[in-house]
Order: structure tokens, then C-alpha cells, then sequence
């Protein structure tokens, strides 16, 4: 039979998210199966299907292969169409005056695919799903609780230093999954229908499915969460401000010597009703530069929070207005935290720790 080369490495590549996450130490991991007119790959956390469209693969292929050696071996085949014949035991592929011949994979990938029962009542996906889980990723987060929440309309996160609620406009299935998981959804354009049975949740896209392995919601706090960050609506009452236009340059421009504080890149942010100051300082020098208000402000007292550039960056694409909010008294000093709201967010930042030899 002959397939066309680039036909081919499209299917494969909507595959590739089950190779290259997770474990490979389970049977089944890092292979392409070929079975029943798909290929689907699979491991601990993330598995994906796609339906072969090749013109004599439909039911004639099966098998598992190797992934990431089927994979390059193709990508590096000198033609764009692909002779392919299968054996018991190997499959040859010729192309151009290349000839090769893949090994099959002794796995019962039959156990896999009853792991991935589908045979729940599919419901649609929120149609800001993607966008719910955008708002509230965060990097590098290596707390116990990273990942995500869905619970009813909402998802949530926090590492400790924020905290982010995103409201969707209908409801999801409710699930933790981790952030790796979060990072493969959000390379995806759409997702049309979600269910969920057992430890997994299948997304489907035409006839494209995407299966991730979700975490236990029991274990998560997310009514503590929802918790602080409505007292801390409360808190802050309906006095707004708004950052000047110019601070993200500004901001961006100091995360270049931003401090390393664990996995934060650390930025000083000193307000003043007349300027804000952003700072920062790292082995490699130091920071300094002021941005006036755009408009006058009146009622604001002085504070001093240190963020993380990357997080406060995010948070201004969104919106420049903030509220503040009170937090804890440290070291006999009072301390504030940044509230974000915008239609269908709140995202609440608390200061991270650093050190004031730098104060203007």
C-alpha cells in the first residue's frame, strides 16, 4: 500500500501529546497503535486517539511501533509517498531508495483501550474553557495543589502567592488535573464535548479524542479558596485604581535583573500617590526606574509588594484596574495584596518575600 507522507506525520503529530508526557514505564507507553482504523498513544496521564484517513490504512494497519523512531523515520523519509507492507512481526517501509524495516511491539494494547471507556453521556464544553484554564495557569508552580480545579461553572488555582478563579459561561464536569496536563489542553483550539468516567476525562473534537487522567478533587481545598477570595472582594470594597499604561514596559524591563526568590522572578513594586517605583535586583546588577499615574489618584496609601514579573505581567494583559486589600501585619509592618477583577476573573496576589536595602 502507499500513504502520503505528510498525511501520515499529521495524524502522528496529533498523537505525540500521549508519547511525550507522563511515564514511559508503563506497557503501551512511547508506541503509535495502530488498531481499528486509528492511532492512539497512551501513558499515565494523557492519552489521544485520531482516526486514520489514509486511503488502504483504514483496517489493514495493525500494530504498535515505537514512537519517537517511527516518527523521525518518517519525518526523514526522502519521498512524500510512502510504500508500506506488514508481516507477523515487522512492517517495511520504502521510500525513494530508502528501505526500512520497523519492529511491532509485543503489547496487549486491548487492556489500554478498555482503560479509556467512553461510554458516558457526553456533554458539551464551555465554550471559555480554554480561556478559564489561561487565566488561571501558573508556571512553575511546585506546590501540592498545582494543576487546575473545575468545580460547576468555575476553575481555580494558587501556588501561595496567588490565587485565580476564572468564571465560565456554562458548567463542567468537576476535576483536578495537573499542569501538564493544562499546558497540552491549551495548545488545542477547540474542544467541542467532554465526560468523564473513572480517573479519566475524554474530550472530543470531531473524531479526535483527548483523554487525560484527572487527580483527586477530594484533596483539594477549593471551598478554602473560593473562601479568600470572597472575603477578599469584601475587604476591598469598591475603591478601583488603575496601573498607568506604561508599567508593563516598565515591569518587563526590570524582570530582566528580576531576583530569584524558589521559582519566582522577583520585582519590587513601591507605590506613591504621585509615582510608582518598580526595582529589582540580581547577581548581575540592579533596576531602577519610575512611571507616573495617568490620571491624578486620590486615597491611595504607599505600599510596597514584591511580585513575580512573569505573574504580574499576565495579570495586566487581562486588566490594569486593582483593588487593594489587607493582608496580615509581618514584622509590625501592614501588608497589602493585590485584588484583579475583570467580567469573568478574580485573581488575588500576595507578596512574595525580599528585602528592602533598596527603598526610595
Amino acid at each position: 500500500m502507499k500513504i502520503q507522507k505528510k498525511e501520515l506525520l499529521d495524524i502522528l503529530s496529533k498523537c505525540m501529546p500521549g508519547v511525550e508526557t507522563g511515564k514511559n514505564s508503563i506497557e503501551g507507553a512511547n508506541t503509535f497503535i495502530f488498531t481499528k482504523g486509528n492511532v492512539f498513544t497512551f501513558n499515565d496521564s494523557i492519552s489521544v486517539t485520531v482516526p486514520l484517513k489514509l486511503s488502504g490504512l483504514m483496517d489493514e494497519l495493525e500494530g504498535a511501533v515505537s514512537a519517537n523512531e517511527f516518527y523521525k523515520i518518517i519525518q526523514k523519509m526522502p519521498k512524500d509517498e510512502i510504500e508500506i507492507e506488514s508481516s507477523e512481526k515487522s512492517w517495511h517501509l520504502k521510500s525513494g531508495r530508502s528501505k526500512i524495516e520497523v519492529n511491532l511491539i509485543d503489547c496487549d494494547y486491548s487492556k489500554l483501550e478498555k482503560n479509556l471507556d467512553r461510554s458516558g453521556k457526553w456533554q458539551n464544553v464551555a465554550e471559555d474553557f480554554l480561556s478559564a484554564l489561561k487565566i488561571c495557569s501558573i508556571n512553575s508552580n511546585k506546590t501540592k495543589y498545582s494543576g487546575i480545579v473545575v468545580k460547576g461553572n468555575c476553575a481555580y488555582s494558587t501556588d501561595g502567592v496567588q490565587m485565580n478563579k476564572a468564571t465560565m459561561k456554562s458548567e463542567m464536569p468537576s476535576f483536578w488535573i495537573s499542569d501538564s496536563t493544562v499546558k497540552e489542553l491549551l495548545k488545542l483550539n477547540k474542544l467541542d464535548k467532554v465526560q468523564q468516567t473513572g480517573n479519566w476525562l475524554h474530550f472530543k473534537t470531531g473524531n479526535i479524542y483527548f483523554s487525560v487522567k484527572v487527580l483527586d478533587i477530594s484533596q483539594y481545598p477549593v471551598d478554602a479558596v473560593e473562601k479568600v477570595l470572597d472575603g477578599s472582594e469584601e475587604k476591598a470594597g469598591k475603591t478601583e485604581f488603575q496601573f498607568p499604561k506604561k508599567i508593563k514596559e516598565v515591569i518587563d524591563r526590570a524582570s530582566s535583573f528580576a531576583g530569584k526568590e524558589q521559582e519566582y522572578d522577583v520585582v519590587k513594586i513601591n507605590v506613591t500617590e504621585e509615582k510608582i517605583f518598580i526595582s529589582s535586583q540580581c547577581f548581575a546588577g540592579k533596576f531602577k526606574e519610575s512611571v507616573k499615574w495617568d490620571s491624578d489618584i486620590k486615597g491611595i496609601e504607599p505600599f510596597m509588594i514584591y511580585v513575580d514579573s512573569t505573574m504580574i505581567l499576565e495579570m495586566l494583559s487581562r486588566t490594569s484596574k486593582f483593588k487593594l486589600v489587607e493582608g496580615p501585619v509581618k514584622d509590625g509592618k501592614k501588608t497589602n495584596r493585590l485584588l484583579f477583577v475583570s467580567e469573568n476573573s478574580v485573581n488575588l496576589m500576595v507578596t512574595i518575600s525580599g528585602s528592602d536595602d533598596d527603598e526610595e
